[in-house]
């Protein structure tokens, strides 16, 4: 999934669906940190829920992408 995700065009996007418990997160993840070292992209990221959104967030800040990351959302809403 990695190779596809390199082979897109900018203006395509890629869809990531599955049932909960599958890697989707993991796998998101794994591609956004690859694309922005290796290939220094610029990546969008959405989802149906806040929560969906923050575990992606939360990995992202794990794997050492702090600097990258703008995270735009309700500001009600905080990462808990």
């Amino acid at each position: 999934m990695l190779q596809e995700a390199y082979n897109l065009d900018p203006h395509q996007i890629m869809l990531i669906s599955g049932a909960p418990g599958t890697g989707k997160t993991t796998t998101i993840v794994s591609m956004i940190y690859n694309l922005v070292n290796k290939r220094k992209a610029k990546i969008h990221v959405c989802a149906p829920s806040n929560t969906a959104v923050d575990g992606i967030v939360l990995k992202l800040l794990k794997s050492g992408l702090k600097e990258q990351i703008l995270y735009v959302g309700d500001p009600e809403h905080r990462i808990k």
